[in-house]
């Protein structure tokens, strides 16, 4: 199962920030003559590769560096939008805010985690903040001192690849992405005919920790059970 994948394989905590190979290549474009030109070719490349991007470390081919990326009007010098998913570095409820590549309209988050992995992210941010992307689900969370807060969640726009979130209600999607050495995974690939089934939306009250449960349950079609 996917989640369980994501709860094998290592992830070490990431510098903050940790530019990509790409991005530094970038910055020292930068400094010459052409910016604004240098600027579209990036994004440009970034569309047609999608994101997040995926980039080897040297002398380290178990791990890879992973770098999410936001485009934002240059008129603003800070945005209340970060990247959320396993990898975080600050509490992962939270997500890490998106750092600013010089005086560009890139913003970005790098992560150095296993080549191996494969997970899924989204983009989480107060309301209005990832103008253009397609919002999902709001996170409720408490803070340290106790006052609780509401985040919106997001799917990147860059990446094309969804996963469905069978976790929380109402059902959504997430971004999601694979390493160059994520194990094959047969169940996130096409299949030659639709699943027939059942989603059960069922509540589970819990008297011992004073609360309730929102549960969603797949029951494959009986037919399809004796078939396999």
């Amino acid at each position: 199962m996917l989640v369980s994948l994501l709860l094998a394989l290592p992830v070490s905590a990431s510098e903050a920030p940790l530019a990509s190979p790409r991005l530094a290549a970038l910055q020292v474009q930068l400094d010459g003559q052409d910016d604004d030109r240098d600027i579209a070719a990036f994004w440009a490349e970034a569309r047609a590769k999608g994101t997040p991007l995926i980039e080897p470390v040297a002398g380290d081919p178990t791990q890879m560096t992973l770098t999410f990326l936001w485009r934002e009007p240059t008129g603003r010098n800070h945005i209340d939008l970060g990247v959320f998913g396993v990898f975080n570095t600050a509490p992962w409820q939270t997500g890490d805010r998106l750092i600013r590549l010089g005086h560009t309209d890139i913003w970005y988050r790098s992560y150095r985690v296993s080549a191996a992995l494969r997970a899924q992210y989204m983009l989480i941010g107060r309301d209005g903040a990832a103008r253009g992307a397609t919002r999902q689900r709001t996170w409720s969370h408490t803070d340290e001192t106790g006052h609780g807060k509401e985040l919106d969640l997001f799917l990147d726009p860059l990446n094309p690849r969804t996963i469905d979130d069978v976790y929380f209600l109402p059902h959504s999607r997430e971004s999601i992405f694979d390493g160059p050495d994520a194990p094959r995974e047969i169940w996130l690939g096409p299949k030659p005919a639709p699943l027939r089934g059942t989603m059960l939306d069922l509540t589970i009250k819990s008297a011992i920790l004073g609360n309730e449960r929102k549960l969603a349950v797949y029951v494959p079609d009986p037919k399809l059970i004796k078939a396999t």
